[in-house]
């Protein structure tokens, strides 16, 4: 772990354990695309359609056929390994006349003329490679290849077949292998390059903070038994550096081919960012690159992703090869900037070449969804192709709320009546399948029979609207749209693709609702307990290691986190001594909802008082932006000639970005902010750059029937038995539904607020909690040990401590 001795020799090689790699025989027959991007064929049919499309034809099939045939072969590369593996949809030995069979079934509502050729062609090398393969188990001569489209609604099959000796498929077969092999030699040549340079890997700094050896250490270990580890260490500690530096130290002994590190917010992958600098600045042979959403990235975000539209799709596979050289050739980090600047060289979509690439490099930073969201997950790797993977899980705590919305889906009437408007002139015939969806809305609402503003309602009831919305895919599927789908109509698309995913997957974990507001009627699928949909996520990796400043209680995150008894955890204490953070709790204004109002002119007064107490930097944190625009008015009336900074609705990474450097070591600046919103983690401003933070309220979130949902999801399950037998999961036994539901997720979001305050040993702050209930024992419980907190009862009282408190740190200094 420690740097080597400069005097030492040249590094040996690692141990030869070779690389191993599988192969989808989908990825194999689409390894080197050629042509166009088009995005449209991919949203015809739901998974739960394409499944039973498959099982109707396959039971249509009689005796001998089987179904779901596995392949599989394997294919040694020097000491290194490439498996290909799959499963024909269908294969019928011979029998009497009729030669043995294998089929491929392709569910879709396109017809068959419009599939670009290019998708075509990957579909019958697909069945190629089926075919060779069966040949190879079943020592047959010859073989009959059946590509199959199926229409789902119709039934319809049309079948496009030959007839293929096993000499042919073989040969076809070494020609869809050959660029597979190529690529691996390279891959394997440059991973043993890396991983000989990565023994002369130093920590960049002269010496670990206090603590972060020790999580250092313990991620080493953990990377070389292929276990789950999950860190709890206060922030400002430098737990990505921590973690990024031993998983990079272990990939010479774990033969890892990939590091994924994932974060919920762009701060988070910012910190990657700034992590992976230090270790470039080594100049190793290591290749990193930061994927940033597409419609962050896109250079037509109007446009749908197809050639008919963007000229950046049109042909992008042609001119692909010529943009990855590039990245092969130059090790560092491919970051959004440099990705776009070779993407405009090049004339590809910046977004798509960010996944292209991913394949190329040994760091992949990116979004939580890419690994854990069903609709968004890279199956490039961890479906089509899997190599070994270690992946980082940067602020943790955050899965629970980020699980709960990459598996939830809603749909909104408003939505719909809208791209009806904008269809009526160019696409009259969208008018009728929209007035539908818009009745099947109403008709939903009639039978519910209630006024409530929000309902909750049984699966069953959906049904109806879901078999309109697939009507509406349909028609999309078949429409001719020159100029692109306009915008409205296309965020429809996706709704309804992505309501109807879900509606497939409904189990005890959801909770259905029917919202009713301003005329605007909202389905909502909500997953209230993601846990278990996060276990296929943690799968997918052979080594993870998640970290966080708050993964505490450890029953709550583990339960809806989904981890089980493999998971290490630990918590390391914090190494800043105490008395650097002065707590005040002031209980004597009350913040909750019905008496806001009433307590500006309190809030203000404090205030004021907290920013006189010393000159520097201060930030207040409200439970809404509501809040935040009542006392600004008030502020900016009481006091015009100080100047106020505010956290605004949807603001951009540059907005944030200014908001945060005008923080500086000299400034005196007042910044209003939102609890659990950008500026409330994931920010890094240290040493005299925030001196106090004030936080407005405990921040308990209305009540909600999906928090209700969950509330008792978790009361009965803390009140039932395991069976005999059985493996207990971690359940939150000092917690009851309703603080899992409502107090934990509050007071996580003060604690991850009021920890901008202390960064490093140096720091010296306050933090100011203001809410009579922080002082109540069931909300004392969960805050963090090391915040000794004191009450304070009135101005006079804060205007004493802060004396008393910036004396002493001046005394010490």
């Amino acid at each position: 772990m420690s740097a080597p001795d400069a005097s030492s020799t040249t590094p040996k090689p690692p141990a030869p354990l070779g690389l191993q790699l599988k192969f989808s025989v989908g990825a194999i027959a689409a390894f080197t695309p050629t042509g166009d991007i088009n995005a449209r064929i991919t949203h015809q049919t739901s998974a739960m359609e394409g499944m039973q499309t498959h099982q109707r034809v396959q039971r249509s099939r009689g005796p001998g056929y089987q179904k779901e045939k596995t392949v599989r072969t394997r294919r040694a590369i020097g000491r290194h390994e490439l498996s290909i593996s799959g499963r024909a949809d269908g294969y019928h030995p011979a029998e009497q006349e009729q030669l043995a069979w294998v089929e491929e079934i392709k569910t879709t509502r396109m017809p068959i003329e419009r599939i670009p050729d290019s998708v075509q062609q990957q579909h019958l090398n697909q069945l190629v490679l089926y075919g060779h393969l069966i040949c190879e188990a079943e020592g047959l001569c010859e073989i009959e290849l059946r590509l199959n489209y199926v229409n789902p609604d119709s039934t319809v099959e049309t079948v496009i077949t030959s007839v293929q000796s096993a000499e042919a498929l073989a040969e076809q077969f070494e020609a869809l292998l050959g660029p597979v092999v190529a690529w691996f030699r390279a891959r394997a040549d440059w991973i043993q390059r890396r991983n000989t340079a990565l023994q002369d890997l130093s920590f960049p700094f002269d010496d670990f903070r206090p603590g972060q050896r020790q999580i250092a250490e313990a991620a080493y270990r953990s990377s070389l038994q292929d276990g789950q580890l999950l860190l709890q260490a206060p922030t400002g500690l430098g737990k990505s550096m921590a973690s990024l530096f031993p998983t990079l130290k272990s990939l010479p002994k774990t033969q890892v081919e990939k590091i994924f590190y994932l974060s919920a917010k762009t701060a988070g992958q910012a910190s990657a960012e700034d992590a992976l600098a230090q270790i470039h600045a080594q100049q190793l042979p290591i290749r990193s690159l930061t994927i940033t959403a597409k419609r962050k990235a896109c250079f037509n975000p109007e446009q749908p992703c197809d050639p008919n539209y963007c000229s950046y799709a049109k042909g992008y596979f042609d001119r692909l090869p010529q943009a990855l050289k590039i990245i092969r050739d130059q090790p560092g980090h491919w970051d959004k900037a440099r990705l776009e600047t070779l993407a405009q060289v090049h004339q590809v979509c910046p977004f798509e070449l960010s996944l292209d690439a991913a394949r190329e490099v040994d760091v992949i930073v990116c979004d939580y969804n890419y690994l854990f969201s069903p609709s968004t997950r890279l199956k490039r790797f961890f479906e089509e192709r899997r190599g070994r993977y270690s992946v980082l899980l940067d602020e943790l705590h955050n899965l629970v709320d980020r699980g709960q919305d990459m598996f939830s889906a809603e749909v909104q009437k408003l939505q719909f009546q809208a791209a009806k408007k904008e269809s009526r002139a160019a696409y009259p015939t969208c008018v009728k399948v929209l007035n539908q969806v818009n009745r099947a809305f109403l008709a939903l609402n009639k039978s519910l029979g209630s006024n409530a503003p929000e309902i909750e309602v049984a699966a069953e009831a959906l049904k109806p609207l879901c078999s309109r919305l697939q009507q509406f895919l349909t028609h999309l599927e078949t429409l001719e749209a020159p100029q692109g789908l306009p915008a409205e109509l296309t965020q429809c698309l996706f709704d309804a693709h992505r309501f109807l995913q879900v509606f497939d997957k409904l189990n005890d974990d959801y909770a259905t609702f029917v919202l009713d507001s301003q005329n605007n009627l909202t389905v909502r699928l909500a997953c209230v307990h993601p846990g278990q949909q996060l276990q296929e996520g943690y799968a997918l990796a052979d080594t993870l290691i998640g970290f966080s400043a708050t993964l505490s209680p450890k029953a709550y995150y583990g339960d809806l986190l989904g981890f089980k008894t493999r998971a290490q955890w630990l918590k390391v204490p914090s190494p800043f001594a105490a008395e650097k953070q002065l707590t005040l709790i002031a209980t004597h204004i009350p913040v909750s909802f019905q008496h806001r109002s009433k307590a500006v002119p309190d809030l203000l007064s404090l205030m004021k008082t907290l920013i006189a107490g010393k000159r520097g930097n201060y930030l207040v944190f409200f439970p809404s932006y509501a809040f935040l625009d009542d006392v600004r008015t008030a502020f900016e009336a009481a006091y015009p000639d100080k100047a106020l900074h505010c956290q605004t609705r949807d603001m951009s990474d540059d907005a944030v970005k200014a908001f945060t450097d005008g923080f500086t070591e000299n400034s005196e600046r007042l910044g209003f902010a939102v609890m659990g919103g950008r500026f409330a983690e994931g920010i890094d401003l240290k040493g005299q750059r925030l001196s106090g933070a004030m936080i407005i309220s405990l921040g308990l979130a209305p009540k909600t029937l999906a928090q209700d949902a969950l509330l008792r999801r978790m009361q009965s399950k803390r009140d039932s038995q395991p069976a005999a037998g059985a493996e207990v999961e971690p359940r939150p036994t000092q917690a009851n539904g309703y603080d899992v539901a409502y107090r934990i997720p509050a007071l996580q979001r003060v604690i991850q607020t009021g920890g901008r305050v202390i960064r490093s040993e140096n720091d010296q702050g306050i933090v100011l909690l203001v809410d009579p209930r922080f002082n109540a024992q069931d909300n004392q419980t969960y805050l963090p040990e090391h915040w000794q907190s004191k009450i304070i009862q009135s101005t006079q009282e804060l205007e004493a401590n802060l004396k008393t408190f910036w004396r002493s740190g001046a005394d010490s200094a």
